[in-house]
């Protein structure tokens, strides 16, 4: 669970206050600037908020040493840079924080390349998958360690609209289990896979509430200065165009 009291930080965040699951899919919208990015950096203790506290499962963030850290959070960066030519199967077992005999360590890496239908590819070299494996990899490497909590940013921002379903998929079965928050810009997305939204404009927490709660049109209007029409029934929202 994350909870928040009174979280500021620099002219991006104001004065946040809220509490998140212990499981589920949290999806975090806003326009450009809006302080999505900064919240979950604050969330993930790589952000430093100028006032107020982070809490994971009751403990300050301030407290835990980065060890306890990667142990309850794994970060899923916006852009993932890729330094070195090496195999699915050691990208993976770089992210798990300690060290383990290699018969635990090939189990681990073989668990969740399975999970993420990697297991073909763990000889392959990174650089020759495809966008929409490679993001797989990413996210495998971020869960590896079995954290309870994943913070992802605009993890599907880069994928084909194929792989950007899958990646959501995904999410949203790994959110049965624990807690998944994202930051996303695709309404549709967000509207049809989360379960709840945190919505931010200029550096404030304008709502947070189940989904269907939170991206209706009163709100497209005052923060994205959009329509669109939404259909409860069938989870989907489309037809999107400026609001005059």
């Amino acid at each position: 669970m994350i909870r928040t009291e009174s979280l500021s930080l620099n002219n991006r965040l104001h004065d946040i206050t809220l509490t998140l699951p212990d499981c589920g899919l949290i999806g975090i919208i806003g326009p450009n600037g809006a302080g999505k990015s900064s919240l979950l950096k604050c969330f993930a203790g790589i952000a430093q908020p100028d006032s107020g506290t982070v809490f994971i499962n009751g403990e300050s963030l301030l407290k835990l040493d980065y060890l306890a850290r990667g142990q309850r959070i794994a970060y899923l960066a916006q852009n993932t840079p890729i330094a070195w030519d090496m195999p699915v199967y050691e990208t993976l077992a770089l992210g798990l924080i300690d060290k383990l005999p290699a018969p635990l360590q090939q189990q681990k890496v073989q668990t969740i390349a399975a999970t993420f239908a990697l297991t073909p590819h763990l000889d392959t070299s990174i650089f020759q998958l495809s966008g929409g494996e490679l993001a797989r990899v990413h996210l495998a490497r971020a869960l590896i360690k079995d954290a309870p909590i994943l913070l992802a940013d605009e993890p599907i921002a880069a994928l084909d609209p194929y792989y950007q379903m899958d990646m959501m998929q995904l999410l949203t079965d790994l959110a049965t289990k624990q807690l998944c928050v994202i930051v996303l810009h695709d309404l549709a997305l967000a509207y049809r896979f989360c379960q709840h939204i945190i919505l931010m404009d200029k550096g404030q927490m304008t709502a947070y509430d189940a989904t269907q709660n939170v991206i209706v049109n009163e709100n497209l209007r005052t923060v994205f200065k959009i329509s669109a029409t939404i259909d409860k029934q069938t989870n989907s929202l489309y037809n999107l165009k400026k609001h005059p």
